[in-house]
C-alpha cells in the first residue's frame, strides 16, 4: 500500500500453522511466510535486538537466528531461496562460540564473531577461523565486551568495538574504552577513553555504540543520553543532546547521515558532518489522527541502503496499550518501507501489520531486519499475545511499488513453501 496515510486496524488472523506455512496479511496483501516453530527451536527464538545489526548477510541469502533455552545451540543460520521461497537449516553453533555475529557487507561467505575483546572472522564455506583485531592492548580491565562489535556497511574496512574496564562498573552501561580498527592497513586506528575525553559526564559508561554507513563516524550512547558524536579520524566530538529536534531515539543510519524520530510521527535527517546547532531537515511527517502525533508507539529502524530505501517497525509500548487500542492510528504496528531522496521521504509503503504485542519482556519490538539486497525483511512476533515468539519473512517487490490491498479472506490462506 504505497503512500496511503488511512487508518487500518488489524484484522484477526491466525497465524501460518508451523514452519513453512504462510498466511496473506488481509489488509495489505503481503504474504507472511512462518520460519520457526518448535520443531524447528525447541528454545526461544530472537532476532537482533537492534534493527541496525544486519543478520543477513550481503547477497541476502541467509539469516541469523538467536536461540535461548538450557542446553540449546545459541546460534543458527538458515537458508533463504527464491522461486519458489525456501527455506534450510544449514548451522548451529552454542551460545558460548561468540556473541555479537555480525555479516561482512561484502562476502556473503564471512561472518564475524565477538569473543571478549576479540573479532574473528569466520568462513562458512571451509569453517576457518581467523583473528581480524585483538582490541586486548586498547581495552585494558576485564569487564564486558560483547555485543558492541561495529563494522561500516560499505567495505567492512572499519570495525569498532567498546569495553568496560570496570572503572566504573563492569556490565553494560559501564563501557569506558573505544577503538576503531582499520582492516586495510591492518591496525588501530583510534581509540578514545570515554572518561578522559568527555569529562562533563560523571559516573555512568555508554550503553552502546553505533557506526553509520561509512564508519567515519561512532555514535557514542549513554543510558538516558546524551548521544556523542565522535567523528574518529578528526577527534570531532559532538554533543547531539537527547531532546526533541537533536541526535538521539531509535535511528536510522545512512553514509554520513542520520534520520532521528522526534515524536511518534516525524523523522529528521541530519548530515553528521555539521556541527549539532545546524537546524534538521523535517524529512517525513508520517500520517496523523486528526492532525496529531502519535505518541502512543516507539520505532526501530534498519540502516539506509544506497538505493535510500529502510524499514521501519512501529510498535506500540506495553504501558500505552490501553490508549492505543482505543485510539488506533496510521502505521500502528505495520513493517513500513521507507525510501529516502536526498533529505526527504520520496514514497513509503505499507507492508503488513507485524501482530507484535509488547508483553514485557525483552525485546518489545519486532526487530524487524533487512536483507542488504532489499528483497527480505525478517521479524519475530508473538501473534498478538496468541503464542510465544517466532520468527517471520516477507519478499519485497522494487522500492516505492505498490501492492493491491485483497479482499479479506474468510479464513487465512496458507501456503506451502520448501522447507528442510
Amino acid at each position: 500500500m504505497l503512500n496511503d496515510p488511512g487508518i487500518y486496524l488489524k484484522t484477526p488472523l491466525a497465524p501460518p500453522l508451523a514452519a513453512g506455512a504462510s498466511v496473506v496479511d488481509p489488509t495489505f496483501g503481503t504474504t507472511i511466510y512462518r520460519l520457526t516453530d518448535p520443531s524447528v527451536l525447541p528454545g526461544q527464538a530472537h532476532l537482533a535486538d537492534r534493527s541496525t545489526v544486519r543478520w543477513f548477510n550481503a547477497d541476502g541469502t541467509r539469516l541469523i537466528v538467536r536461540q535461548t533455552g538450557a542446553g540449546l545451540p545459541g546460534w543458527l543460520v538458515f537458508a533463504i531461496g527464491d522461486a519458489p521461497v525456501r527455506v534450510t537449516k544449514i548451522a548451529e553453533f552454542s551460545g558460548t562460540w561468540a556473541s555479537g555475529l555480525q555479516w561482512d557487507p561484502v562476502d556473503p561467505d564471512r561472518v564475524y564473531r565477538t569473543v571478549g575483546r576479540t573479532i574473528i572472522a569466520y568462513r562458512f564455506s571451509t569453517g576457518q577461523n581467523t583473528l581480524l583485531i585483538n582490541f586486548t592492548p586498547v581495552m585494558p580491565g576485564t569487564g564486558y565486551a560483547s555485543l558492541t562489535h561495529q563494522l561500516d556497511q560499505q567495505i567492512g574496512r572499519y570495525h569498532a568495538n567498546c569495553a568496560a574496564s570496570g572503572a566504573i562498573c563492569t556490565g553494560q552501561d559501564c563501557y569506558d574504552y573505544v577503538g576503531v580498527f582499520d582492516a586495510q592497513v591492518g591496525q588501530i586506528v583510534a581509540t578514545l577513553h570515554v572518561p578522559t575525553a568527555i569529562p562533563t559526564i560523571t559516573g555512568k559508561g555508554l550503553h552502546g555504540i553505533d557506526f553509520d554507513n561509512s564508519g567515519r563516524y561512532v555514535m557514542l550512547t549513554y543510558p538516558g543520553g546524551p548521544n556523542i558524536l565522535w567523528e574518529w579520524a578528526t577527534g570531532r566530538l559532538d554533543n547531539f543532546g537527547y531532546v526533541g529536534q537533536r541526535f538521539g531515539g531509535h535511528h536510522a543510519f545512512g553514509d554520513g547521515i542520520v534520520l532521528n524520530p522526534v515524536n511518534g510521527s516525524d523523522l529528521l535527517w541530519r548530515d553528521l558532518a555539521l556541527p549539532s546547532s545546524q537546524t534538521p531537515v523535517l524529512t517525513f511527517s508520517a500520517p496523523k489522527k486528526n492532525g496529531k502525533a502519535d505518541w502512543y508507539e516507539d520505532k526501530h529502524f534498519t540502516r539506509v541502503r544506497p538505493d535510500g530505501s529502510f524499514i521501519m517497525g512501529s510498535y506500540v509500548t506495553k504501558a500505552n496499550r490501553a490508549y492505543a487500542d482505543q485510539d488506533w492510528r496510521p502505521l500502528m504496528e505495520e513493517i513500513v518501507e521507507l525510501t529516502l531522496a536526498g533529505n526527504l521521504v520520496s514514497s513509503y509503503r505499507r507492508l503488513c501489520h507485524h501482530r507484535n504485542m509488547d508483553t514485557g519482556g525483552w525485546p518489545p519490538h519486532p526487530a524487524a531486519n533487512a536483507s542488504p539486497d532489499g528483497r527480505w525483511v525478517a521479524w519475530q512476533s508473538n501473534w498478538d499475545r496468541t503464542q510465544r515468539a517466532e520468527i517471520y519473512l516477507i519478499r519485497l517487490g522494487a522500492p516505492g511499488t505498490d501492492t493491491t490491498p485483497p479482499t479479506p479472506p474468510l479464513s487465512p490462506l496458507i501456503q506451502s513453501i520448501q522447507w528442510t
